[in-house]
This record gives structure tokens, C-alpha cells and sequence, in this order.
């Protein structure tokens, strides 16, 4: 077992993806990312038909979902389809980290 397996998460990660998936996008909804027992904090998130777990959608990700369905209200992009694939080059904290990227 891989120990990224072992790290259990609430929201989708690079383990669960690999080199991609075609997902639906149904919902755009915000959640409560804190870890338990400190205060909320809320970030927008994905949510897909086909996946169990919602993806964050970081400042990236959101601004290539507006020029990938050429809209920046999010109602339009629902019920299309992205890949959701790990992207290497991803930084974090000023590290390069890896990461869920979209595309068509």
C-alpha cells in the first residue's frame, strides 16, 4: 500500500485522480477545508457526478474553468465535463508540490 493511500481525505487528491478523469461538474458549493477543532475555513469546491469526493477549487483552477466553458458564471458550467488530471509543477508554500490541474 502507498502511504498517500493511507491518508485519508475528505476532498479529492492527487492519489485518487493519476494521470486523469472525465467528471461531470454538478455543483459548485463552498466547504469547510480546517482541520477538526479549528476554526472554519471555507473554499469553493467541485462537485462531480462521478466522484465521491469534491475537489477545492483553487484561484488557478477557477480561472480555467471560466476560459474552458468561456463563462464566469458558474451556472454555465454545469453538467459539462472536465479532466481532472495531477499536474507535477503544482507549488504550494513556495514548494513545488504537485496537484489537481482541470482540462477539456
Amino acid at each position: 500500500m502507498k502511504t498517500s493511500d493511507m491518508r485519508e481525505s475528505k476532498f479529492l487528491k492527487q492519489s485518487d485522480v493519476g494521470a486523469g478523469l472525465l467528471l461531470t461538474l454538478v455543483r459548485i458549493e463552498q466547504h469547510n477545508v480546517a482541520k477538526e477543532g479549528v476554526d472554519p475555513e471555507l473554499k469553493w469546491c467541485a462537485v462531480f457526478a462521478e466522484a465521491e469526493k469534491p475537489m477545492v477549487f483553487n484561484s488557478t483552477n477557477i480561472q480555467l474553468c471560466e476560459r474552458i466553458f468561456g463563462s464566469d458564471d458558474t451556472e454555465d458550467w454545469l453538467g459539462k465535463k472536465l479532466v481532472v488530471y495531477t499536474d507535477p509543477n503544482v507549488s504550494f508554500g513556495g514548494k513545488v508540490v504537485g496537484g489537481l490541474r482541470v482540462r477539456m
